[in-house]
Formats: structure tokens, C-alpha cells, sequence
């Protein structure tokens, strides 16, 4: 990968976070509010940040400005969730959902932790219904990335969650669709531990994902899915020998506003009021995207290994 494209990749990312940062504001829970009034969009939206923000910190090769902005993006979210109080609170009431842990895991990743919340996950990991939720399958592995991130033992069918995803099958290619890419580049992220782990993919899914990688992301990045284009950059960045197809990032760029927004669909004028509501998922994936970008751009040059 020519160090051109590591720039666009590195500016992409940096100029992401930065609307992340501006943008959050918008983002804080509804004050007084119980827990079961909040809107499911508003914790995706924190899980977002989260998402991003610990990208950033985890690998840092963004910068320090994109650092100070992830290390208070991450600040935020963990005071608008109180501490964990209300992650632990969520939890405790609905003790089968999965969402407050696997979030809650993130921030525990980067060292916020909440002792009755470890209690509580601990407890309900070591349940029997812990092992029948029924969950599509990269939920799964979803599910068992953030007990990792806990430090909670694997569950007995670990090794066999993976043969029963979509990407497990290795189906015909040409059978991919914006559900199933979704949920491909998410089996990636969470058996390489986003990055951190590339010989954790099994060598025939990592060649069947190297393969057909370069067909995916033009057919998605052709009808101006940038999320998904985003999403299966951010899979290939984590391949044992990453895939950074060097042509999509020059494009990635040109569809990203100037103020680092970045939606889904062909260009339209950006207005100079509120940016478009669509804009925090796909503005958060291209902050991952970036960044493992960078990072394992960096890794090829590091060992040795052409680009």
C-alpha cells in the first residue's frame, strides 16, 4: 500500500473522529428519563462512539489529536451511561439481553469498570441459559468477543460458533447481500479481536475472504454503501495478510464531507444546519476502517512484508 493512500486512510479516520467529537453533544442520553423510555438508537449511538474511541486508543496511529478527541469521546459515554450504573441497572432488569455487556466490554477494554457489573456478568456467563440464547450467529461471537474482553471463560460450543456463520460456510460469492456482508465483516472483527489477533481467522476463511474481498467492496462502494464498504475495509485490515484494496480509498475520501461526515448513497448538498441523521454509523465505521487500515499498513512495513 502506497503511502499516499496510508495519508487518505489516516485523513479519513482523523477528520471521522473529529465529527465524532463535534457531534457529541447530540449524542447525551435524555436526563430524568428511566432506562426502558430511552430509545434503542440512543445506546447504539454511545456503543458508537465507544466503537470508535476505543479503536482509536487501542492502536494509536491517528495522531494525538485524534487520541485527546477518542480519550474524551470515551469520558462522555461512560458518564452519560453513569459510571456503568445504568449499563449494571439495564442488565440487572432484562438479565438476557446481551447488549449492556457487550457494550459495557468496551469500555472495560479501556480500563472503565464497574464492580457490580463484573459481578453480575460473571453470574449470568456461568448460567445455562447463557448457552441457548437465541442469536444469529456473528451475534454470537459478538457475544463471546466481549466475555473475552471481561476475562470470562469461553463456552463449550466456542470453537463451533464460527462453522455456523455465514463466512463458516464459505457459500458462492456472488450470494452476498448487504445483511450477510454486514454479518461477514463482523465474524472477521470479532474472531481477529478487530485487528489484534489476524491468525485467530481460519486460514480457508481468511483466503475465501482475501479472494473475494476486492469484488465486494466495488459492488458495495458502486451503489455508495460507504458503511459497508467501511465494514468490509475494516475485515480486510484484519486478515493475517490484510487486504487495503488501494483504490478504494481515494473514493472513501471524495464521498467524506469536509467535516468528516460520511453517509450512505449517492453525494447530495450537505446543508450548513444539522448534519444528516444518517451519519453516525457510517461516520464511526470509517473511524475503524482508518485506523486498522494504518495499523496493519504499518505492520507490512514493520516486518518486512510488501504492501
Amino acid at each position: 500500500m502506497d503511502a499516499a493512500t496510508v495519508r487518505l486512510a489516516h485523513q479519513v479516520a482523523e477528520n471521522a473522529v473529529a465529527r465524532l467529537g463535534a457531534d457529541r453533544a447530540r449524542l447525551s442520553l435524555p436526563p430524568g428519563v428511566p432506562h426502558r423510555d430511552i430509545p434503542a438508537a440512543a445506546f447504539r449511538a454511545l456503543a458508537g462512539l465507544a466503537l470508535a474511541a476505543g479503536t482509536v486508543l487501542r492502536f494509536p496511529v491517528t495522531g494525538p489529536d485524534a487520541a485527546r478527541t477518542a480519550q474524551e469521546l470515551m469520558d462522555f459515554a461512560w458518564h452519560e451511561l453513569r459510571d456503568g450504573a445504568l449499563l449494571h441497572q439495564i442488565q440487572r432488569d432484562t438479565p438476557a439481553a446481551t447488549r449492556p455487556v457487550e457494550l459495557y466490554s468496551r469500555f472495560a477494554a479501556a480500563g472503565y469498570r464497574h464492580a457490580g457489573l463484573d459481578d453480575l456478568a460473571a453470574h449470568l456467563h456461568g448460567l445455562r441459559a447463557a448457552r441457548v440464547t437465541e442469536l444469529a450467529p456473528h451475534r454470537r461471537l459478538a457475544v463471546l468477543a466481549a466475555t473475552r474482553r471481561l476475562g470470562l471463560p469461553d463456552p463449550p460450543d466456542a470453537a463451533e460458533l464460527t462453522r455456523r456463520t455465514w463466512l463458516g460456510g464459505t457459500p458462492e460469492p456472488w450470494m452476498l447481500d448487504r445483511t450477510h456482508a454486514h454479518a461477514l465483516a463482523h465474524t472477521v472483527l470479532h474472531l481477529t479481536d478487530w485487528a489484534a489477533h489476524p491468525d485467530a481467522l481460519p486460514p480457508d476463511l481468511a483466503d475465501y475472504t482475501d479472494r473475494w474481498l476486492p469484488v465486494w467492496t466495488e459492488t458495495f462502494a458502486g451503489t455508495h454503501s460507504w458503511d459497508l464498504v467501511c465494514e468490509l475495509l475494516a475485515a480486510g485490515a484484519c486478515l493475517p495478510r490484510p487486504s487495503l484494496p488501494h483504490a478504494l480509498w481515494p473514493r472513501l475520501a471524495e464521498a467524506q464531507h469536509p467535516d468528516g461526515t460520511l453517509t450512505t448513497g449517492p453525494p447530495t448538498p450537505q446543508d450548513d444546519g444539522d448534519p444528516p441523521s444518517d451519519h453516525h454509523h457510517p461516520t464511526v465505521v470509517a473511524v475503524v476502517a482508518g485506523t486498522l487500515t494504518v495499523l496493519r499498513a504499518l505492520d507490512t512495513v514493520t516486518d518486512g512484508t510488501p504492501p
